[in-house]
């Protein structure tokens, strides 16, 4: 390799499909197969320092499936291309916690398994890469570029992900309990994961799959998360003031003593949702389903639920003085110490009595 960099610059002047590129890359594909993971790191060190795997047209050696199983302890490699590599190996886990990959081109590499806590990975690229049950702690993903990577089962806990894409991930059964999402998008299937605490500030959520994840005292103010499926989800004493939630599938969801107010719910589907103690002042509930919600002691001062279904609803307690119930029907529902004048049920489409066979 020291040959073809020497004789008369040979390897730093050649163009993509040049020859001595391509014996480049077979001898470092090859080599690297015979390492082990300290001597690995230092090929790959000698690469980064010469500047032939540098990302994007500037990258001379192309370590596409490139075997760098065995490198371990941190490595430094930012704006690195490292696309298509196997870092993971089958015996154990890969530690590379407080590594160095800012920038660096991760792209459809296999890191199944390995250990990147506290790792410096702002504005990396994993697009499509492979990090199923991996461990991505306190980590630094700001702005990262995650799409359509398989994130099964890996660990996020308060990693700052502010500004990532993660649309079209993986991440069923994660656990980003207190990471950072502020604008990050979140167009993903997040089915049974962890977000306890995190922090999700005008995070598009649209169309995501959050059945039976834990969202407890998450952060949501602003979020979109229009046509999200959150059935069965514990989104308990989180904040969704202003949030939108249009046309979102919440049944069975957990939202007691949740700040909803002047959040968007129009259409949504909130069936056998509960709501007690929830704060829904000002909120957008019109063409909403809230059939058997529980709404004992619901804050819906203010509150639009022109052509809402609460059949069967529990209202006991509830305050929904000045809320516009133009349309709704209130069949069945349980209003006892519901604040609410004769003038509102007027308005309603149905009012009747149902009854309930034991």
């Amino acid at each position: 390799m020291s040959k073809l960099l020497l004789e008369g610059n040979k390897l730093r002047e050649s163009k993509p499909r040049d020859e001595v590129r391509t014996i480049a890359r077979a001898l470092t594909l090859t080599t690297l197969k015979k390492l082990d993971g300290t001597r690995k790191a230092s090929l790959l060190l000698f690469l980064h320092e010469s500047f032939l795997i540098k990302k994007g047209t500037g990258n001379i050696i192309d370590l596409l499936g490139a075997d760098l199983r065995g490198v371990e302890k941190p490595i430094n490699f930012p704006e690195s291309s490292l696309r298509g590599t196997n870092i993971s190996t089958d015996e154990s886990l890969t530690d590379l916690a407080g590594s160095n990959l800012m920038g660096a081109d991760l792209s459809e590499a296999m890191l199944h398994s390995v250990i990147l806590n506290n790792a410096k990975l702002s504005n990396a690229i994993f697009k499509k890469a492979v990090l199923s049950h991996s461990s991505l702690r306190g980590a630094n993903l700001r702005e990262a570029d995650l799409e359509g990577a398989y994130l099964l089962s890996a660990k996020f806990n308060r990693a700052d992900l502010s500004e990532a894409n993660l649309n079209n991930t993986q991440l069923d059964k994660a656990d980003l309990s207190g990471a950072k999402l502020a604008n990050a998008k979140l167009s993903a299937s997040l089915s049974e994961a962890i977000l306890i605490g995190a922090e999700l500030v005008n995070t598009d959520l649209s169309r995501a799959s959050l059945i039976k994840s834990d969202l407890s005292r998450a952060y949501l103010f602003q979020a979109k998360l229009c046509k999200a499926h959150l059935d069965d989800a514990n989104l308990s004493n989180t904040d969704l003031r202003w949030a939108d939630l249009s046309e979102a599938y919440l049944w069975g969801a957990n939202l007691n003593n949740a700040e909803i107010n002047n959040a968007n719910l129009q259409s949504a589907n909130l069936s056998e949702v509960q709501l007690i103690e929830a704060n829904l002042r000002a909120a957008n509930l019109s063409n909403s389903r809230l059939f058997r919600a529980k709404l004992n002691g619901a804050k819906l001062n203010n509150a639009d639920l022109t052509n809402a279904d609460l059949t069967l609803a529990d209202l006991s307690n509830a305050d929904l003085s000045n809320a516009k119930l133009d349309g709704a029907i209130l069949d069945g529902a349980i209003r006892d110490g519901t604040i609410i004048t004769e003038e509102q049920l007027k308005t309603v489409a149905s009012l009747n009595d149902v009854f309930i066979p034991n």
